[in-house]
């Protein structure tokens, strides 16, 4: 959208004159502007390009539809585009043949790059890799290298070209050619120009539905919207969006979804939206004066308009899109003429597993999961096994029916409907997807180990073995040991002399073993916890056996299946106390 051409339909050859001699005064100037709290990530920045005033850009919050430090760049801002990332921000200066970059995370004007005459709209690939530049004066478009800054071999194109759109799959970029009433098809791999299509008169801005198939046209000189199929260039019937001496359509977006296009008609000082699936009008909203240029925020619930104001405007119109109406307008700079929202940037999925037992309740908590701007609304689970569930929540469980090692996965949508697809619509990408918002887990789900039995109590060893008189002497205390953790706390005493050594919790275990060719039970022993001990004499403490992998297993339900096990002591010099206990 370029001050040469302005997008009026008042404004004629004698215009067109007066913007040149401007552009030829005007006086480049790049300073770089404080940070701005406007890029913060807790809500998307709209950027306007204002054309008549300053030289500058403007930042809104969309979260509170307040404007922020005006950015410098240079002279006569026109169309802007942002990168799939959010980071920078590209501007066409119409005054100095130049495009702009804008490093976001602060909000300063980088190194100009020099491009085509009088360059205007501007569109950037869905991989973010390049930037194409529609130049009005010079009738061709400038390629610029994102990774280098660099601007590559222009392409002709038609007359006047002012509007520029990429589909999403980045292969072809359309041009619109206002003086030629034509659409350029760009080859982008090849940077060549196809058979140009012809469309109505005037030809001013473009926009792609989401799904790739249809592009969309306002024809300024004509008060309508030619639809062009994608896949064979072929353009469809006109929808005329008004009467001529009263509607001159020039912007247009489309919404996320892909269902409504909204059309900015100049004139009217009007936004109309038509229904995609039936090309109906829906009622107009009014905006302010001589709008320019729309964008629509990547939830798709509310719309930014430009009131260029004839050049001497200063504002830019929020829509309740739901409700159809037009908020308090926000002011911005002079001739405000390009708009871009930086892109919702897909969620960063994580989550961890809690593994039980086959038969068992399974744990997932995805808590740690993180996304810019929002909440994460929407967590499609798959657990490996066959099941899937989608939660609004974090949180949830699963059981697995057989043993084994499963692979979970947990997909994540944010509030703006970001994942792991991309929304895109011509120049800036409004959804940026990524496989981030997608991420696996290992699980591995182990039967459920056989309940312990216990031989008769006439089988087991004595009860208590006591050293001889004089030697040292340990007293197990404890009749009953409650599981802590991984810790089973023990209380011994000593009588007569200093007492040391090792304390167990074990378990006795039936085995069968043949013998002369028999098989007979024998009484095995399984230690589940241990630690070393030492007390004065006469004295008491709780000593805390550390459970080993074996404790850990066979105990884990203890809480609510008490064993009977046994404590054994061992004091240096070789004696050795046991004591049976319930432990829980």
């Amino acid at each position: 959208m370029n001050a040469c051409r302005a997008p009026v339909h008042q404004f004629g050859p004698g215009f067109i004159a007066l913007a040149l001699s401007l552009v030829g005064a005007a006086t480049t100037v790049l300073v770089a502007s404080s940070p701005s709290a406007f890029g913060a990530s807790t809500s998307w920045t709209a950027y306007v390009a204002n054309l008549t005033s300053n030289n500058t850009v403007t930042p809104i919050t969309v979260a509170t539809n307040t404007a922020g430090t005006p950015i410098t760049v240079e002279a006569n801002p026109d169309g802007i585009a942002i990168t799939p990332d959010g980071q920078a921000a590209y501007v066409t200066n119409a005054g100095s043949d130049t495009v702009t970059p804008i490093n976001l995370a602060t909000d300063t004007a980088g190194t100009p790059i020099n491009v085509g005459s009088g360059p205007a709209g501007i569109a950037i690939t869905p991989d973010g890799t390049t930037a194409y530049v529609a130049n009005v004066g010079s009738d061709n478009v400038t390629p610029i290298d994102l990774a280098t800054g660099l601007a590559e071999t222009p392409i002709n194109v038609g007359t006047s070209p002012e509007g520029i759109a990429i589909t999403p799959d980045g292969q072809t970029a359309h041009v619109t050619n206002y003086n030629s009433n034509t659409v350029s098809p760009i080859n982008v791999a090849t940077n060549t120009a196809g058979t140009p299509i012809y469309v109505g008169t005037n030809p001013f801005w473009i926009a792609v539905a989401p799904n790739g198939r249809v592009a969309y046209v306002t024809n300024q000189g004509s008060n309508t919207v030619t639809p062009i199929n994608v896949a064979t260039n072929n353009p469809g019937t006109p929808i005329t969006v008004g009467p001529s001496s009263t509607t001159s359509p020039v912007g247009i977006a489309i919404a996320p979804n892909g269902a409504t296009a909204y059309v900015v008609n100049a004139v009217s000082d009007t936004v109309v939206p038509i229904d995609l699936a039936t090309d109906a009008l829906g009622m107009p909203i009014d905006v302010g004066t001589n709008p320019v240029s729309i964008a629509i925020t990547p939830d798709g619930n509310t719309a930014y308009v430009a009131n260029y104001g004839n050049g001497s405007g200063t504002t830019v119109s929020p829509i309740n899109l739901t409700a159809g109406i037009a908020g308090t307008p926000i002011t911005v700079g002079g001739g405000p003429h390009g708009i871009a929202i930086t892109p919702d940037q897909a969620p960063v999925a994580a989550f961890t597993v809690t593994a039980e037992f086959s038969g068992q309740s399974t744990s997932f908590d995805a808590s740690a999961s993180t996304v810019a701007v929002g909440s994460i609304t929407s967590y499609a689970w798959n657990f490996g096994d066959g099941a899937t569930q989608t939660t609004t929540v974090p949180t949830t469980t699963h059981v697995y029916s057989s043993v084994g090692t499963f692979t979970a996965s947990v997909t994540e949508t944010d509030s703006a409907g970001t994942s792991t697809g991309v929304v895109f619509t011509g120049q800036t990408v409004s959804n940026e997807g990524s496989s981030s918002a997608s991420t696996t887990r290992s699980v591995t789900i182990s039967a459920v180990p056989p309940t312990t039995t216990l031989p008769p109590t006439t089988t087991l060893p004595p009860m208590t073995t006591l050293p001889p008189t004089g030697e040292p002497h340990v007293v197990i205390k404890s009749s009953k040991v409650v599981i802590s953790g991984s810790t089973a706390p023990v209380n011994l005493s000593c009588k007569t002399k200093t007492c040391s050594g090792r304390v167990t919790l074990d378990q006795p275990v039936v085995v069968k073993v043949k013998k002369d060719k028999t098989t007979v039970n024998k009484i095995e022993t399984v230690v589940l916890a241990s630690a070393t001990y030492k007390l004065a004499p006469n004295g008491r403490a709780t000593i805390k056996l550390r459970l080993n992998a074996k404790g850990l297993l066979v105990l884990k339900h203890v809480g609510k299946t008490p064993l009977h096990e046994k404590v054994s002591a061992t004091v240096k010099g070789g004696s050795k106390v046991t004591k049976s206990v319930l432990v829980t």
